[in-house]
């Protein structure tokens, strides 16, 4: 489970700029991937937009 989330979980700082917001499995396939509790399949909790 560690290894899970150490791989998909994205670089907040980096010795290069184009790693910084990626996950590591971004950076080998090039693709990205929803949030890593959706991928163990869990829904996320998102706030309904606000009608004014």
């Amino acid at each position: 489970m560690l290894r899970f989330f150490l791989n998909h979980r994205t670089f907040l700082r980096s010795e290069h700029p184009e790693r910084e917001g990626q996950s590591p499995t971004q950076l080998l396939t090039g693709e990205p991937h929803p949030h890593w509790l959706e991928l163990l399949g869990f829904d996320l909790f998102r706030q309904p937009a606000i009608v004014a």
